[in-house]
């Protein structure tokens, strides 16, 4: 009867056990879940696509971010190539941070044209195993398209004004701190230069009329 009993007793102990294991496991899932979720908020709030992308090229998980970017739900873009989402659907896309990462186990950064025309400023961290092995990448990529059009809208119209001002008749240069900085073909020939260097860095004042430099130093 003692055996029959202490064995009971075991069988009940054991059951004890694996109850509080269970419980243990169901909290340690519960705070995974609330983990996550509260990961998966950050990561929407992000103005920036961010992918978590395995050794495979293949997106483990995307923010809505990145999913809206291609009028996709995130559970979509799982498990599919990266660069069959975005790039051209065969290869990797050219100069890709991703690839770069892993190849380095470093932080990579590029810019990347995809064949819909965006621009994206990409930056990937590789994580890596107690071994220094890389087992991800998580990219960041910003779309500059618009900044990039910005920058060239810019540049085009500086070159257009600078044309301008090359070809004008009359005087036009600029001035820091009384030293000329700027000038144009028309000012070296009032001023009687063979070349623009030989003015930049004097005193303007050095080529007004000593009547007139009190009026000049005051504007």
């Amino acid at each position: 009867m003692t055996d029959k009993y202490k064995t009971k007793a075991q069988f009940i102990e054991e059951l004890e056990k694996m109850r509080l294991k269970v419980a243990e496991l169901e909290k340690e899932k519960t705070a995974l879940l609330k983990s996550d979720a509260q990961k998966m908020a950050v990561l929407d709030g992000v103005t920036s696509n961010v992918f978590f992308i395995n050794k495979d090229m293949e997106i483990v998980w995307a923010n809505n971010m990145a999913a809206n970017s291609v009028n996709k739900e995130p559970e979509e873009m799982v498990g599919h190539k990266c660069y069959g989402i975005f790039g051209d659907q065969m290869n990797p896309c050219e100069n890709c941070p991703v690839v770069k990462a892993f190849k380095t186990a470093k932080g990579e950064t590029s810019t990347i044209s995809t064949p819909d025309g965006q621009i994206w400023d990409a930056r990937c961290k590789p994580i890596l195993d107690p071994n220094g092995n890389v087992t991800g990448v998580i990219e960041i990529a910003h779309n500059i398209t618009k900044l990039k059009q910005t920058q060239e809208s810019l540049a085009q119209s500086e070159s257009q004004y600078r044309r301008l001002v090359e070809i004008s008749p009359n005087t036009v240069l600029v001035q820091k701190e009384g030293r000329i900085q700027y000038i144009n073909p028309a000012g070296v020939k009032l001023f009687r230069a063979s070349s623009p260097q030989e003015l930049i860095g004097r005193s303007y004042i050095e080529f007004v009329h000593p009547d007139d430099r009190n009026g000049s130093k005051d504007r």
